[in-house]
């Protein structure tokens, strides 16, 4: 059997888990249910090992073997944002926003909203499969994690695709094997789509239940042509925008249970924030209300909109500081890049949780 594989040629199901750790992917096989794939533009599910150092008294310097552990997996997803399509529904990648602590509160056909969370319950983890076509068969090989959590960064440039990128662990580690009866990470050996492009089997190789509605749509691009934030009640030009929730995933031991059941969680130090970096596009009088809310330490309320012929999404700061400016080279021409720092707004909520607002709805 051929072993070539494609390298960015395959599938992303990512969705959202009702128990932490409980397979969502196996549980939407199992109910039958729609599944709509992810338009990653690039997924990476790898086995993370601890490898622990040893020492031994010997007779030379030659080295002693490592010892080395199954930990967890490492996941990372880079994903277009998009639309969703219809005002009121959620985004393809609604489970990333959730398994980075992001709240959902939808109001049907309006809106749907965002805001970072505290609260690591149900709902708040996802199950990622990826799997990878190969070349000269119509076979795929399946990497898979449960329990998945991480940290989210988002990334608008002028003229180019806002995206995101997923940065988290998983919190089991599946056998490497080929047998039917047993859960893979990476295996070649079964026939996971039959020849309509529906899901055949699961990860455990036993058939799956499939409605044959499988879909995958290219939602509605999020291009930004003309990107401005509000700052303070003045408008500035934009050349590029990125948003970083610094989160840190952290694997967590349950008492006498095996690491692959363990939980990963995820956290801030508290003397760190959300942060962003601005790029500016003008040295107007933008630039001029950026630099004197630097001089006085103040803050400033941030709005970011974006939109396509169908979705708008509007992402509010309501408590901004600004941080050191740099000046740098854009094509001969000077540009200024301003860091941010997000705050809570604990005047308009005790219980924080609202660095940012993120809310799709219907395109003016």
């Amino acid at each position: 059997m051929a072993n070539d594989m494609y390298f960015n040629r395959g599938r992303l199901l990512a969705l959202t888990e009702a128990t932490y750790g409980t397979d969502a992917v196996a549980a939407a096989l199992t109910a039958g249910d729609a599944l709509a794939y992810n338009e990653a533009r690039s997924v990476s599910i790898t086995p993370a090992l601890d490898r622990i150092k040893t020492t031994r008294t010997r007779s030379s310097m030659s080295g002693v073997p490592d010892a080395v552990l199954k930990n967890h997996s490492i996941v990372e997803i880079e994903h277009p944002i998009t639309g969703p399509g219809a005002a009121g529904t959620t985004p393809s990648y609604a489970a990333l926003l959730k398994a980075a602590l992001f709240t959902e509160t939808v109001s049907a056909g309006t809106s749907v909203t965002y805001k970072p969370g505290t609260t690591q319950g149900a709902g708040t983890s996802l199950t990622a499969y990826h799997w990878t076509r190969m070349v000269e068969e119509y076979r795929f090989r399946l990497a898979y994690a449960t329990g998945v959590r991480g940290n989210l960064g988002f990334n608008f440039g002028l003229d180019d695709e806002a995206f995101l990128t997923f940065s988290g662990l998983g919190a089991n580690f599946p056998e490497d094997s080929s047998a039917a009866s047993n859960p893979h990470f990476w295996s070649e050996d079964l026939a996971f789509f039959d020849a309509s492009g529906n899901v055949a089997l699961g990860a455990d190789g036993a058939a799956a239940t499939t409605l044959g509605d499988e879909t995958y749509a290219d939602r509605g691009k999020m291009i930004p042509r003309s990107m401005t934030v509000t700052a303070g009640g003045t408008v500035v030009e934009l050349a590029g925008f990125n948003l970083n929730l610094n989160l840190t995933a952290q694997p967590k031991r349950i008492t006498g249970a095996d690491p692959v059941t363990s939980k990963v969680l995820l956290g801030r130090a508290p003397s760190d924030n959300v942060t962003a970096e601005a790029t500016l596009a003008e040295t107007g009088t933008g630039f001029e209300k950026l630099v004197d809310t630097w001089l006085s330490a103040g803050e400033i309320a941030v709005s970011l909109v974006l939109s396509n012929t169908t979705d708008r999404l509007t992402v509010t700061m309501p408590k901004v500081q600004v941080d050191t400016l740099a000046i740098q080279d854009s094509n001969g021409f000077a540009q200024w890049t301003v860091p941010l720092v997000l705050s809570g707004d604990y005047g308009a909520s005790i219980l924080g949780d609202n660095d940012l607002t993120w809310v799709y709805d219907a395109a003016p």
